[in-house]
C-alpha cells in the first residue's frame, strides 16, 4: 500500500517542471530531491497518515507488546478485580490516544510541508 501511495505521488509531479529542470541542467538526484519530492510530500502525507493510523488499528502495535497480549492482561485483570467495563474502557483509551497522536503528527508535518502553499 505504501508502494501504491508513493507511486501516485511520483505521478502527481507536473512533468512540465521535471522537463524545466532538466532544461536547466539539473542532475536526476537533484530534480528528484528539490522538485519532486516536496511535491511528493505535499500529496501523499493525508494518505500516509490515514494508512498508519489503519495499521495502527489492525495490526501488532508495538514489537514487545501486540494487541492480543494487551487483550489478555485486560480480561486477567478484568478477572481478577470483576472491573470488565473499566479495564476494556482504560485500553480502549489507550487506542484512542495512540491513533490521536498519530492524527496530531500527520497534521503538524502536513502544515510544516505545506506552509507555503497558504501564502
Amino acid at each position: 500500500y505504501f508502494a501504491e501511495i508513493f507511486r501516485a505521488g511520483f505521478q502527481s509531479v507536473p512533468h512540465g517542471q521535471v522537463e524545466a529542470a532538466r532544461a536547466m541542467g539539473f542532475t536526476e538526484l537533484t530534480i528528484v530531491r528539490r522538485i519532486m519530492i516536496p511535491i511528493l510530500l505535499v500529496s501523499t502525507l493525508p494518505a500516509l497518515t490515514n494508512f498508519a493510523i489503519i495499521l495502527t488499528k489492525e495490526t501488532v502495535i508495538l514489537s514487545i507488546v501486540t494487541v492480543p497480549e494487551l487483550l489478555y492482561q485486560v480480561q486477567t485483570m478484568s478477572a481478577e478485580t470483576f472491573a470488565f467495563v473499566e479495564a476494556t474502557f482504560a485500553l480502549a483509551i489507550f487506542f484512542w490516544i495512540f491513533v490521536e497522536a498519530i492524527s496530531r503528527l500527520g497534521q503538524m508535518l502536513e502544515n510544516r510541508v505545506t506552509h507555503y502553499l497558504m501564502k
